[in-house]
């Protein structure tokens, strides 16, 4: 299944700078490992505590970093914390951490992270290969 985004929702992308291009680039990307589809006031401080448990960004974001990204969709599917807690818990296999807290909020950690990480340069090499559109 191809992962599909729009970014019609966000503001004044004629002034971002390369860098934000690049960000926003793995942002989309960064959406899969934490299964939110979308960035906007409500989901973005559960996206950025997902992104940065996983390891799967070279930077380290915040929600006040990334409000210029907000309006961001794709055609992921959002789990609660909850559901994110369990599907990455469960299934352990050798090597992985399956510890979750009590309160759902962390995740499988371990390889996982080395698995599931999106970093900005890998983001760049698939634009340049022409498959992001």
């Amino acid at each position: 299944m191809s992962l599909n985004y729009q970014y019609h929702g966000v503001e004044n992308t004629k002034s971002w700078s390369k860098a934000d291009w690049e960000l926003y680039d793995a942002l989309i990307w960064a959406t899969m490992a934490a299964d939110i589809g979308y960035l906007n006031e409500l989901s973005a401080e559960e996206f950025c505590r997902r992104v940065a448990y996983c390891g799967v960004l070279n930077v380290k974001i915040t929600p006040e970093s990334i409000k210029k990204f907000y309006g961001l969709t794709t055609n992921v599917s959002t789990l609660t914390a909850t559901q994110w807690a369990q599907k990455h818990g469960r299934g352990c296999r050798s090597g992985w951490v399956s510890q979750v807290d009590s309160l759902g909020n962390k995740m499988a950690q371990a390889s996982y992270a080395k698995k599931m990480r999106v970093r900005v340069e890998g983001a760049k090499e698939i634009k340049k290969e022409g498959s992001l559109k």
